[in-house]
């Protein structure tokens, strides 16, 4: 295998990793707003 062909796989997982934190990062942040949304009203019934 050449060291483009190298080169360039390691470039396609490297865009296909950083897609997936993408996501996860995403992901994340939805989750932070159901936290939020769950202790606020947990505060309520407090």
């Amino acid at each position: 295998m050449s060291q483009e062909k190298k080169n360039r796989d390691l470039e396609t997982e490297i865009k296909f990793i950083f897609e997936k934190l993408e996501g996860i990062d995403e992901r994340f942040e939805e989750y932070e707003e159901r936290f939020k949304e769950i202790e606020e009203k947990i505060d309520a019934f407090q």
